[in-house]
């Protein structure tokens, strides 16, 4: 059964995060490819394997992974700007 309020994680990180990756979908679709999408997609297969990407778009999947990458940044930029309005994460 699915739950009404999805469990949503959150990916903060640099151009992989972005998905600036040397590979992509089999079907070489145009980037970029956020791992956070496929984390998200393997993630709700393990909770419910009978779950299609018809029945993703007609109800709330029970986990839902979103993503900020910045490329270029190391660990120590995003510590250092997890309050910038502009690229952080203002908390």
């Amino acid at each position: 059964t699915r739950r009404e309020t999805p469990t949503i994680l959150f990916c903060y990180g640099d151009s992989l995060t972005s998905g600036k990756a040397s590979i992509g979908p089999p079907d070489n679709s145009p980037g970029p490819y956020p791992y956070s999408i496929f984390l998200e997609r393997e993630l709700n297969y393990l909770i419910d394997p009978e779950s299609t990407l018809v029945t993703r778009h007609t109800e709330a999947p029970p986990t839902v992974v979103q993503h900020l990458g910045i490329p270029g940044w190391t660990a120590e930029d995003m510590l250092e700007n997890l309050n910038n309005e502009g690229n952080g994460l203002c908390l």
